[in-house]
């Protein structure tokens, strides 16, 4: 097959709808960036606890499988989801236990933390949602089927190694025409390659950071282009970002410079987010939010770069800390918009609901 025969069959895929994606569940990210794509390599970027961890499993992992079980497509049906998550900032275990109270959430409106789940201190874990969780099993045997989680002592050649036996396992490669092809067993298998974060890697002898972050990258372009995976990289900023002088100037929007260790994801991916908290920066206003009324719940998603659509576009998102949840926030209202507005803009009401949310939980 030439190129341009192949470039048709992706045009046709779409007409067919194979190429919608699998849902984010934030439907203005959706007209951003279409939501999960094969053959994507997506860079997520944020400081130390500004919750890009958990947007990522949220849209990654969390609204994508769900779609999938609900339309009874998750293995066999029209579409093939397998998620290889490479742990790299805390266990397994830690992670299923946070999704355990988002699904808490999702089906019964319970709003707990970790710390009451493990009984931590003086917390102690109520015996009804002891007994919600016991019956929330099969969904996560089914969660554990699609996504492969490893949090082994890492190195770029290791996690490149597991994914070139698992490319093996579920699809055939092959040389025609004098390029490198790759025939999936599934037809339409979405591969999501997390690595969380980047910035854990553990470097091989004679190696830096840097090197590592650079080796491991460049591969994940070959898995993108070559198996159509989907690579999707977690990595951290700097402190330069909350950096006085900088933000007294006003330009604490995160850049690709702003990247730890090394800024190859950033040239490398086709699509850069940045999950960014003003009321860390101690921003007054931001993008028209006022940013102390909602204090740390509430984060700046940016889309930096988009390959395939506009860049630089900014939306706001109430986060809740405890269950590890984003929810998209109306846009800020305008000078020239009169009165509480019809929904599209945030009014007094958004404000104390996004800080009033679980407090008598």
């Amino acid at each position: 097959m030439s190129i341009f025969d192949s470039s048709i069959e992706s045009i046709e895929d779409g007409i067919k709808g194979l190429n919608k994606g699998l849902p984010m569940g934030l439907p203005r990210t959706t007209n951003i960036i279409s939501d999960v794509q094969r053959a994507r390599y997506d860079l997520i970027a944020g400081k130390t606890s500004a919750g890009k961890t958990a947007f990522v499993d949220q849209c990654y992992v969390i609204n994508p499988l769900n779609y999938l079980l609900e339309n009874d497509m998750s293995v066999t049906g029209d579409i093939k989801y397998d998620a290889l998550y490479f742990c790299l900032e805390i266990s397994p275990e830690d992670k299923v236990t946070k999704l355990i109270t988002r699904k808490l959430h999702d089906e019964f409106g319970d709003y707990v933390d970790t710390s009451h789940l493990l009984s931590k201190g003086n917390n102690k874990i109520d015996p009804e949602i002891r007994e919600k969780i016991n019956g929330l099993k099969p969904y996560f045997d089914t969660l554990e089927e699609r996504v492969h989680m490893y949090d082994a002592y890492t190195t770029a050649q290791e996690i490149i190694n597991k994914v070139l036996r698992f490319a093996k396992e579920n699809g055939t490669f092959k040389i025609e025409d004098g390029r490198e092809v790759y025939y999936p067993n599934h037809p339409n298998h979405y591969v999501l390659l997390i690595v969380d974060t980047i910035n854990l890697l553990t470097p091989s002898a004679g190696q830096s950071l840097f090197d590592a972050i650079t080796k491991l990258s460049k591969k994940m372009i070959w898995f993108r282009n070559v198996c159509k995976f989907t690579p999707v990289i977690l990595q951290q900023f700097n402190s330069n970002i909350n950096d006085p002088l900088r933000v007294r100037s006003g330009k604490v929007d995160p850049i690709g410079d702003d990247l730890e260790d090394c800024k190859r994801p950033s040239k490398d991916c086709n699509t850069f987010l940045s999950v960014f908290d003003p009321f860390e920066a101690a921003l007054k206003k931001h993008h028209g939010y006022d940013i102390p009324r909602m204090k740390g719940k509430y984060r700046q998603l940016q889309f930096i770069k988009n390959r395939d659509g506009e860049r630089g576009g900014v939306l706001g998102l109430h986060f809740l800390g405890k269950i590890g949840q984003f929810n998209e926030l109306p846009r800020p209202k305008p000078a020239h918009v009169i009165g509480p507005g019809t929904g599209e803009y945030m009014c007094d009401q958004d404000y104390e609901n996004i800080l009033s949310y679980g407090v008598t939980d």
